[in-house]
Parts: structure tokens; C-alpha cells; sequence
């Protein structure tokens, strides 16, 4: 296993964990009932890549993008588990 240097100025403030990452747990299914539509550009650009291209999409939230071209490879990750249990 590959330990991850990190300073602490790299990790989360409680403030952040409490404001933020816990917020969009909690309101992850409503989130992501109204974050179901791609939007256009991106829409237009992931449907452009050659086929078979890799696109990792970093802050996927409820993984909307993951099936726009189903001839890309694609793998979403986010930090909030809650929206990641709403991905489709």
C-alpha cells in the first residue's frame, strides 16, 4: 500500500466537514432530483471523444455525465457518499 503525504494544511477543517460535506450528505436526494439533466456543452463535448476514451469526471455527484456515450469509458468519484448512493 501507497501511504499519501499530506500536510495538514491539505485536510478537511471541522467547520468544512460540518458546512459542507455533511450538508450535501443530507441533502443528496434532492440534489440530485434536480441535477438529472447533462448539460449541453459537456453533453456535446463527451459525445465528440473518439470511442473508447477514458474521462474520469473528479466531483460526479450523482454520476449524471456517466452515460451520456455509452463508447467512452468513464468513472466518476466523488466526495459526498450520499450523492455517490444516488448515482445512476
Amino acid at each position: 500500500m501507497t501511504k499519501v503525504a499530506t500536510s495538514e494544511s491539505s485536510l478537511p477543517t471541522d467547520m468544512e466537514k460540518k458546512h459542507v460535506y455533511e450538508v450535501y450528505d443530507k441533502i443528496a436526494p434532492h440534489f440530485s432530483h434536480t441535477r438529472y439533466k447533462p448539460w449541453p456543452k459537456i453533453e456535446t463535448f463527451l459525445n465528440e471523444l473518439e470511442p473508447n476514451s477514458l474521462v474520469l469526471d473528479v466531483g460526479c455527484g450523482n454520476g449524471k455525465y456517466l452515460g451520456v456515450n455509452k463508447n467512452l469509458f468513464m468513472v466518476g468519484t466523488d466526495r459526498s457518499t450520499g450523492l455517490l448512493k444516488t448515482a445512476h
